[in-house]
């Protein structure tokens, strides 16, 4: 296990412990064996990572969960079209990579309209409609609950992170070995890896300061080749989260 993701947990226990909210992991009732891959933070326009991660599913056949931020959404519109068009199911993962959880719901309304006008805008069609929302880093306050239900929409649940996000490429290997172990052990689930990381503007930053840093995701269609290769393998299949 990574260290870091030690360190997550010990701040889970200590944040939720003081502040009235919910950390999304559970326990989903899939059939034994089922895996259901979900894709946070895009669309990322750098370096066609996305498109090259949607190149990979596409020679699998199979479909993921693209939790898209509204405001990556500018300047990727080709990029959501395909998302859409190949299958995939398209999550709000708000408008733009701040907490949720310190969020007004009026703001948090606000900002799944501007979400949507953003999404629309990139599709050309007024009839999209989403499912699924995903609270940033999957931490909510129990009321989202009821404006989710106003809106329509389901949250998109977390069996646990591939904590793919917290390392670097040169760890890519262990996230694969780390996320394979947690698959096994619980005969499948929802798993988390990031295509993109915050807003593209701070992800542009980054990676011009230190290219081999956190925010490079370059690899992450690599070892989701990979994944899907070794599990399909062991008689996994992957589906949509309903």
């Amino acid at each position: 296990m990574f260290r870091i993701e030690w360190i997550y947990v010990l701040f889970s226990a200590i944040f939720l412990s003081v502040v009235n909210c919910t950390i999304l992991t559970s326990n989903t009732k899939l059939p034994p064996y089922s895996v259901v891959l979900t894709f946070d933070d895009g669309p990322n326009g750098v370096d066609g990572i996305t498109d090259s991660l949607l190149n990979v599913l596409e020679k699998h056949n199979v479909e993921a969960h693209f939790s898209l931020i509204g405001e990556n959404v500018a300047g990727n519109y080709e990029v959501v079209k395909r998302i859409l068009r190949d299958g995939h199911d398209i999550v709000n993962h708000g408008y733009d990579d701040h907490l949720t959880l310190f969020k007004s719901c009026a703001k948090i309304s606000s900002d799944m309209q501007k979400w949507h006008e953003q999404i629309t805008s990139a599709l050309d069609t007024t009839m999209f409609t989403c499912r699924h929302f995903r609270p940033s880093y999957g931490i909510y306050r129990p009321a989202l609950k009821k404006l989710l239900s106003e809106k329509g929409l389901k949250i998109l649940p977390i069996t646990f992170y591939a904590y793919d996000a917290q390392v670097k490429p040169d760890r890519k290997w262990c996230v694969l070995k780390n996320t394979l172990k947690k698959l096994k052990k619980t005969r499948g689930g929802i798993i988390v890896l990031h295509d993109g990381r915050d807003s593209q503007k701070k992800l542009k930053e980054k990676l011009k300061r230190d290219p081999e840093c956190t925010y490079n995701r370059r690899w992450v269609p690599e070892i989701t080749d990979s994944l899907i290769t070794i599990l399909k393998r062991e008689n996994y299949r992957f589906l949509l989260y309903k």
